[in-house]
């Protein structure tokens, strides 16, 4: 989901194994989620729709990898290893304690979160530094501020009211310059111009009780209760197998705040509760496609 948004046209990050999407769950709620089977090796699909360079940093189980990526306008990389080793993203799957300390150490895991970072653009100074040329100062109605630092060479300034000039072979102005009005002022210069759970209640108004049936639900209540269970399985980004991916190192300056925000959580397959469409829709098992014949169509596993 988008946390931070600044117009239609932001970056995007998906989840997909053999470069094809998995199906994402919860698209509406505040973190959509994936579900992915034990040892899956999986690729962020990473898309730069905007006109300018971006910067993308993500983070794993809640742990920022190190590096980023640049990504040039147009640009959509399927990520498949992280920035700094050559290792291939994996999601391990493993059981603990069913038990408030357990599910508190377990928080992070499964946290995906992608953020992205305009470049800088650096204006281009309003006075070539280091260069020569002329600055007159021909004088109308005004101040003038120069701010900044100021090199030049052969610089000449010049009255027009008297013809009267002063010229300097070396002029380093290294402090912001005030200079004061006369009765007339311009400056022209010659030279270069230098980033859910839905509680559903069943009215039983008007009914009648049927004790047994009653106790029944009550025993079938408490059984189920009694089948609480006393493991549950979580999962995380680890290190997989090596990575053939190859990266080059980029250059730029980019913003310290990020303009957009992308966050996932990762859940095992046992996890998962299929709705009504899910049960006759079919997904591979291996890549997370869906298939419409007994091998998938994408990483060609028997189904």
């Amino acid at each position: 989901m988008t946390i931070k948004k600044t117009s239609d046209k932001n970056p995007t990050a998906n989840l997909a194994i053999n470069k094809s999407r998995i199906k994402k769950y919860g698209k509406n709620k505040s973190i959509p989620s994936y579900y992915l089977e034990k040892g899956s090796e999986f690729q962020i699909e990473l898309y730069n729709p905007t006109q300018d360079k971006v910067l993308t940093t993500i983070k794993l189980n809640n742990k920022p990898i190190s590096g980023g990526l640049i990504l040039r306008p147009g640009e959509r990389v399927f990520l498949d290893r992280f920035l700094d080793s050559n290792k291939k993203f994996l999601f391990d799957t493993y059981k603990v304690d069913n038990t408030k300390s357990a599910k508190k150490a377990i928080e992070p895991n499964g946290d995906v979160e992608i953020a992205f970072f305009k470049e800088i653009v650096i204006p281009e100074p309003d006075f070539l530094m280091g260069g020569s040329g002329t600055v007159t100062l021909d004088w109308t109605s005004g101040d003038y501020n120069i701010n900044g630092n100021l090199t030049t060479t052969n610089a000449n300034f010049v009255d027009s009211s008297t013809g009267n000039y002063n010229a300097y072979s070396n002029l380093n102005i290294n402090e912001d310059m005030f200079i004061p009005s006369r009765s007339e002022t311009t400056l022209t210069t010659t030279g270069g111009v230098g980033i859910g759970t839905t509680n559903t209640s069943q009215s039983l108004r008007g009914a009648k009780l049927d004790e047994s049936k009653l106790q029944g639900k009550l025993n079938k209540s408490l059984k189920s209760k009694s089948k609480t269970p006393t493991t549950i399985e979580t999962g995380r980004v680890e290190k997989g197998s090596k990575s053939d991916q190859k990266l080059c190192e980029g250059t730029g300056e980019f913003e310290l705040t990020s303009f957009h925000v992308l966050r996932y959580k990762l859940f095992p397959k046992s996890e998962q509760q299929l709705s009504a469409k899910d049960y006759y829709t079919k997904y591979c098992g291996g890549c997370g496609a869906k298939c419409k014949t007994k091998f998938c169509s994408y990483c060609g596993a028997k189904q």
